[in-house]
């Protein structure tokens, strides 16, 4: 009879024990002043979770990058100092130019296979660019001179 009993706690605990998906290639444990994690590397499965405004992706690692990009070597380069904050960025991003002096310059904002969303002529030292009515990706910003001069910025949006 104890015998069965065990069988049978065995079977059902089997057919009813929940577990990760995961497909670890290797991992650890990482410990410091503020406590512990665990973490694998080759995490294939993963979800996520949004409340319209915020999303938080579980199971992989994401980078983030933030560059300037410049052109090549035929390329004229833009000799202006320029900023682009915050970026990341959710909503709102400011273009700022360092002395700027009414310069007739324009940004134009493409996604990452080329199609242009957006191209305005900059009146300010400070411009406003609005990306909340985009997906989250990463997107290239672009100001250009008469001259056809430019810089471009890689810019993630959350």
């Amino acid at each position: 009879m104890k015998a069965l009993f065990t069988l049978i706690f065995l079977c059902t605990g089997i057919f009813y024990s929940n577990a990760q998906e995961i497909l670890a290639v290797t991992g650890g444990d990482a410990f410091g002043n503020g406590g512990s994690s665990s973490y694998t590397v080759g995490q294939q499965f993963f979800g996520f979770k949004t409340d319209g405004t915020n999303t938080v992706i579980e199971g992989i690692q994401h980078p983030i990058e933030i560059s300037v990009i410049t052109g090549t070597e035929n390329d004229l380069v833009l000799n202006l100092n320029l900023s682009v904050y915050p970026n990341p960025t959710a909503q709102l991003l400011n273009l700022e130019i360092i002395d700027y002096n009414k310069e007739k310059l324009k940004f134009q904002l493409f996604d990452f296979q080329g199609k242009l969303i957006d191209d305005q002529f900059i009146t300010g030292s400070i411009t406003k660019i609005f990306l909340g009515n985009l997906i989250p990706s990463t997107y290239l910003l672009k100001v250009v001179d008469q001259n056809q001069s430019f810089k471009s910025f890689k810019i993630v949006k959350n």
